[in-house]
């Protein structure tokens, strides 16, 4: 089963030996909940968003939070059947 909590890489992607800078000015609750507007309007049920972040119940990290060395976000939700699946899969800084 795929935790929010560690990050959990989708297997069958290759992890990149760079780190890709975010081309975005957002907070982390507007991407979040942009990621998920984008697969539920594929389809996609049971959005999972995959971090080393850890985070509270609602889905926010805590407020103590600091910085991590592993910044990948890892991306899942599906239609119908696991072979239906859509990831998005990046190594973020």
């Amino acid at each position: 089963m795929i935790e929010a909590f560690p990050l959990q890489w989708p297997i069958g992607y290759k992890r990149t030996s760079w780190q890709q800078s975010s081309r975005f000015n957002t907070s982390f609750a507007n991407a979040r909940d942009q990621i998920v507007k984008e697969l539920r309007l594929m389809g996609a049920k049971n959005v999972i968003i995959s971090t080393n972040v850890p985070l509270r119940q609602d889905g926010l990290p805590y407020a103590n939070f600091k910085a991590i060395a592993d910044t990948g976000v890892a991306a899942r939700g599906c239609r119908a059947t696991a072979r239906d699946c859509a990831t998005e899969a990046r190594r973020n800084r």
